[in-house]
C-alpha cells in the first residue's frame, strides 16, 4: 500500500464533500420545483378527462326544475344548480349575474365561494360577468345588488381565478350569465366546456318552457281576475304586486298607467283594517 498516495486522496475527498454541501440546497430545491411540476402536470392531464356523467346531469336539472316551479325565482333556481354542480367538479367560485325584473336595468348578482379568496376576487368575477353582459349581449345596467355565500372572504387572499367559463341564459324576458372559476390554470378544458354548456342549455331549456306556461297561465288568470267586478289584487310575501283589476283600481281612484304598492293600498283602507297585517296572516298560516 502506497501511504504517501492518502493526503493527496483526502484532499479530494474534502473536495468533493465540500461540493456536496455546497451543491445539496440547490439540488434540494431543484428535486422540490421538479416534483411540483410533475404533480401540476398530472393534474392538468387528469382535468383534461374531466367529464360530467350522464346520471348527474338528469339529476341536476330535475332538481333545478322542481326549485324553479316551486316558487318561479330564477336566482333561487341558479343557486339550486351551483349546489349540485360543486358536487361533481372542482370549482373555486360560482355566480351568476340577472335582471331583477323583466323591465328595468337593476341586477342581482350571487356568487358562490368555495375558497377563502380577497374582496379583488369577488370584483373581479363581477367585472367579467358584467363585461360579458354588457358586450356581448349588449346589456345596459344601472345597479347591481351583491350576495356573497362562503368564502370566508379575506383581504390578505392571494387565491385568483387563474380559469374561467361564461356561459350566457335567457328565461323568459330575463338575459343573464352565469360564471365559473378556478384557481387551477386549464381547468375546463375543451371536453369539460362541452359538457357544462350541453348542461346549461338543457336546464335553461327546462325553465324557459315553465315560464311560458307560467306566464300563460297567468294571462289567463288576469282575464279572469280583470272580468270581476269585486276589486282583487295578489301580492307575493315581500309585497310586489304580481295582479290588480280595473275593479280595484276604479276603487282607489287610480288610472290603468299609476303604479300600485301597499302604501297606497293600506292608505285608502285604514279605517276599516290593516291590508298588511291581513297579507301577512294569509302566508303565516299558508
Amino acid at each position: 500500500m502506497d501511504v504517501s498516495a492518502l493526503p493527496s486522496s483526502l484532499g479530494w475527498i474534502h473536495f468533493l464533500l465540500i461540493g456536496l454541501a455546497v451543491l445539496l440546497p440547490f439540488l434540494v430545491v431543484g428535486g422540490y420545483y421538479f416534483y411540483r411540476y410533475l404533480k401540476v402536470k398530472r393534474s392538468l392531464e387528469r382535468a383534461k378527462h374531466v367529464t360530467l356523467n350522464p346520471e348527474g346531469v338528469r339529476d341536476i336539472i330535475s332538481t333545478i326544475s322542481e326549485e324553479y316551479t316551486a316558487k318561479m325565482e330564477l336566482k333561487d333556481a341558479m343557486a339550486s344548480l351551483f349546489d349540485d354542480l360543486r358536487e361533481i367538479i372542482s370549482l373555486t367560485s360560482a355566480s351568476f349575474l340577472i335582471p331583477t325584473s323583466d323591465v328595468g336595468l337593476d341586477y342581482y348578482y350571487h356568487i358562490n365561494l368555495y375558497y377563502e379568496v380577497s374582496e379583488d376576487f369577488v370584483e373581479s368575477d363581477l367585472t367579467n360577468l358584467r363585461g360579458f353582459l354588457e358586450e356581448d349581449i349588449q346589456k345596459s345596467i344601472d345597479s347591481v345588488n351583491k350576495n356573497i355565500v362562503g368564502g370566508p372572504l379575506n383581504s390578505s387572499s392571494s387565491v385568483k381565478s387563474s380559469s374561467r367559463f361564461i356561459f350566457p341564459f335567457e328565461v323568459g324576458e330575463r338575459k343573464g350569465a352565469i360564471c365559473l372559476s378556478s384557481r387551477k390554470k386549464d381547468h375546463f378544458s375543451e371536453k369539460l366546456r362541452e359538457d357544462l354548456a350541453k348542461l346549461f342549455e338543457e336546464c335553461i331549456e327546462y325553465l324557459d318552457l315553465f315560464w311560458k306556461v307560467a306566464a300563460r297561465e297567468h294571462r289567463k288568470f288576469q282575464s279572469m281576475v280583470d272580468s270581476m267586478r269585486d276589486g282583487v289584487f295578489m301580492v307575493d310575501e315581500e309585497f310586489r304586486f304580481l295582479i290588480i283589476n280595473p275593479a280595484l283600481r276604479s276603487i282607489l281612484d287610480l288610472t290603468d298607467t299609476e303604479t300600485v304598492n301597499i302604501v297606497r293600498v293600506s292608505t285608502f283602507f285604514a279605517t276599516n283594517f290593516s291590508v298588511e297585517d291581513v297579507i301577512a296572516e294569509v302566508f303565516a298560516l299558508g
